[in-house]
């Protein structure tokens, strides 16, 4: 539905009141940021004679809190479900995302996260806008420029109203120029600007615009912009599926109060800081007296003094006689002052950071675990900042999904971006299509906080060395450090480099990498030449002729006999030998020749003789070194048994 434009400065109106006790907190955090602790400027304290300064504690405390949590977030984006098409989709959700943020930042030149952290620290909120603005840009930019915004909302700037099932409205209200809206919105000229003879002259130097989006009952998201409380651009709907505004807290609540539902980590000392300064400021002037006390000169005769009266080191000054001179020295009291400081000091620890975070000198807790105590305390600190902001991230990169599914082409959006575990560029495309209503994801922000972690990755390699974990376990839990998805690829990769085998090889192809040109002759004499040379080729094998007669001798053994059957060259078979294989004949002592195994000695027409027992069942022609198909006959003829004329002419004649 269309809100009219007293609706929209009415509701604009009541949260601004409700937030006002915020703001006024949020003024006070900023102040401290920026050093202010004292009404009065320090050259006006110089002036009557005084030391003021303020102690840098707010800064250094909102410094190292931004400095303990990393910048760039880790994105994950489950998968739908384990097939491969859809893995592969979350794996490039994560490589666009992260690109994406990195894209953003680098076209407005700033570090979204690192302003987010600043935010956090100082106003106790964040807060950002993700817009849709390829239809905005001009038309040489469309195709040159990220077409999603990504941009950091001043917290002080922005209204929101969370209900428990979705945002119902909100809005960003800033001061314009008049020209600037003009320019903006045209059709809003008349109302903002007045057509003088002199040229346009602005009616008012600034004014109050409200960019307001707010949620209908059937979900469609409406937006409308108002200058000096009239429209520029009338309520329309959008295609957006969910308002484009996001804010989160800091060290969030359940407080009633709305300005205490999240504080700054400046909260507590609001009313420390200052006594600090002011303790601090005294003791330096207490010093400023100690050095340069007070000096009171009178004449007890009533004579007059000079008036160019100089008293410092090196100079002989003459005096009236009756002169007296004295000198008023101021006697703080140094060791209370010191007491307080210390209560001060203990209570902005305890309240913020212990002081070994900022490098301050550990002391008594260089021994044991001090430092890693501290350490978590730290991180415990910042646990529930940390918390928020990747959980607003998280609804960045949905609305960025969101986004490109319901204003992308069907070719989608590519982006690019530096993959810092591998050192190099990454392009990425990511499609309406791959999306698919799809978007989820888990962001980490990786706290850089430090902490001796020798013990602890030492105690991991014995773990890994005994296989009670795996190596990438210790990669995913133990490294504190940005590695490639393909670690153990790599690993892999460099261990087969250092085979003795495959080094020759690489060296030779990293030499003719490194010389183009004269990397042959390098090689010339060296053992790398002859990995050059082509393979010789075996000889291919030669058919097996029949051989001829062997007059009574043993044939040559195949390779593959045992070396005690081997008879030596030019021996004669023994007694009982020739016959072997004619009938039923008996074979020498221990030669005993069990049955002729079927299927592998038919061939050989042994008329049911017997070969010894260590080659029964291991003999085939083939094993005995004749080729496949030839003539039992002749195979027998080779063994040592000639055949009879009548066997020789049956066999010719194919009986």
């Amino acid at each position: 539905m269309k809100l009219e434009v007293d609706d929209i400065l009415h509701k604009v109106k009541r949260h601004e009141e409700e937030m006002g006790e915020y703001r006024r907190m949020a003024e006070v955090w900023e102040s401290m940021w920026k050093l202010k602790a004292f009404s009065r400027t320090s050259a006006e304290a110089e002036a009557a004679g005084q030391e003021q300064f303020a102690l840098p504690l707010p800064y250094n405390v909102v410094n190292l809190l931004m400095r303990l949590i990393a910048d760039d977030p880790k994105i994950d984006c489950p998968a739908r479900d384990l097939s491969e098409y859809e893995v592969n989709v979350s794996e490039r959700k994560e490589r666009w995302l992260a690109s994406a943020w990195q894209l953003a930042a680098q076209q407005q030149r700033t570090n979204l996260v690192s302003n987010a952290k600043w935010q956090s620290g100082v106003r106790a909120m964040h807060c950002f806008e993700v817009k849709w603005i390829r239809d905005e840009l001009p038309e040489k930019l469309k195709d040159k420029r990220f077409p999603i915004l990504v941009r950091n909302l001043d917290p002080l700037n922005v209204g929101i109203s969370q209900g428990p099932l979705y945002t119902e409205f909100a809005y960003h209200k800033y001061d314009a120029d008049p020209l600037d809206v003009a320019q903006r919105y045209p059709k809003a000229k008349k109302d903002l600007i007045d057509d003088t003879p002199n040229g346009y002259r602005a009616k008012r130097r600034q004014i109050p615009v409200v960019d307001y989006w707010y949620t209908d009952t059937d979900g469609t998201v409406w937006n409308a912009v108002l200058a000096n409380e009239k429209y520029v651009k009338k309520p329309y709907k959008t295609d957006y599926s969910v308002i484009p505004i996001i804010v989160g807290g800091a060290d969030v609540s359940m407080s009633k109060t709305p300005s205490h539902r999240s504080l700054s980590i400046l909260h507590p000392l609001v009313e420390i800081w200052p006594a600090m300064s002011r303790l601090a400021s005294q003791i330096a002037t207490a010093n400023l007296w100690y050095f340069w006390p007070h000096i009171a000169v009178q004449n007890e005769n009533g004579m007059e003094l000079p008036e160019n009266l100089v008293v410092k080191p090196g100079v002989t000054q003459p005096y009236p006689w009756g002169t007296k001179i004295e000198m008023i020295q101021m006697n703080p009291n140094v060791p209370l002052a010191g007491e307080l400081m210390s209560q001060y000091e203990k209570a902005a620890q305890e309240s913020t950071f212990p002081g070994v975070m900022y490098g301050q000198a550990p002391g008594s807790l260089q021994a044991g675990y001090g430092v890693s105590i501290l350490s978590n305390a730290a991180e415990g600190r910042i646990s529930s900042t940390r918390y928020n902001l990747e959980r607003t991230i998280e609804a960045v990169d949905e609305l960025m999904l969101r986004l490109v599914e319901e204003f992308a082409p069907d070719d989608g959006v590519r982006v690019w971006g530096m993959d810092k575990a591998n050192s190099k560029i990454l392009y990425e495309t990511l499609t309406p299509d791959e999306i698919d209503g799809y978007y989820e994801n888990h962001v980490t922000l990786q706290h850089t906080i430090p902490q001796n972690d020798i013990q602890v990755q030492t105690l991991g390699l014995r773990l890994v060395d005994s296989g009670i974990v795996s190596r990438q376990w210790y990669r995913d839990k133990m490294i504190n450090a940005p590695i490639s998805a393909d670690e153990a690829q790599n690993v892999l990769t460099e261990q087969l480099m250092e085979d003795p085998q495959l080094k020759p090889k690489l060296m030779l192809a990293a030499l003719a990498k490194r010389f183009p040109d004269s990397w042959e002759s390098l090689v010339e004499g060296t053992e790398l030449q002859k990995l050059l040379e082509p393979p010789q080729p075996e000889p291919p094998p030669q058919p097996m002729g029949v051989p001829p007669p062997m007059n009574g001798q043993m044939p040559p053994m195949p390779q593959g006999m045992p070396p005690d059957m081997m008879a030596p060259p030019g021996a004669q078979m023994p007694p009982g030998m020739m016959g072997m294989g004619q009938g039923p004949q008996s074979y020498p002592p221990g030669m005993g020749m069990p049955p002729q195994v079927p299927g592998q000695f038919d061939s050989l027409n042994m008329d049911g003789g017997t070969f010894p027992p260590m080659v029964g069942g291991q003999l085939s022609p083939q094993t005995m070194g004749f080729p496949p198909g030839m003539p039992p006959e002749l195979i027998q003829q080779l063994l040592g048994r000639p055949m009879t004329p009548g066997e020789e002419l049956n066999s010719l004649g194919g009986t």
